[in-house]
């Protein structure tokens, strides 16, 4: 009974997750979105005729839906490790489990960050060198 109430709470998450991802799409063919992008292209923060522009969006768009969703396993995996924790009653071999899980879910957050600080220095380097190059 216990592995078939894990396996219907990760089915249900799963379910809301989706729904949660399906629901923002179809609002981000929404007007407000386009308003958005008007408002940021008069403020100059988005060019006016920038082929490249709608690409970059969709890229941070979709980075930023994918760390979302890693931050909330992180989040998952922490909270069951805990659990896991809080219920051993002593036993050290679910506490050592929960310590590995709580364990290899921070490191996975680290890798995450790290990996995240990296791609944001690479691109911004190259970003800031090309538009260097176009203004000369």
């Amino acid at each position: 009974m216990n592995k078939l109430f894990y396996k219907n709470l990760l089915a249900f998450s799963l379910i809301v997750a989706g729904l949660f991802f399906l629901t923002h799409t179809s609002f981000a063919q929404g007007e407000f979105f386009d308003s958005l992008n008007n408002t940021a292209k008069h403020a100059g923060v988005l060019p006016e005729n920038n082929e490249n522009a709608n690409f970059s969006l969709m890229v941070g768009n979709i980075l930023r839906g994918l760390f979302g969703l890693l931050g909330t396993v992180f989040l998952v995996l922490v909270m069951y490790g805990g659990f896991i924790w809080m219920t051993a009653s002593g036993n050290d071999e679910s506490v050592n489990k929960a310590k590995k899980i709580i364990t290899q879910a921070t490191i996975g957050l680290f890798v995450m960050v790290l990996a995240y600080a990296l791609t944001d220095f690479i691109f911004g380097t190259i970003i800031s060198s090309t538009q260097i190059q176009q203004s000369k």
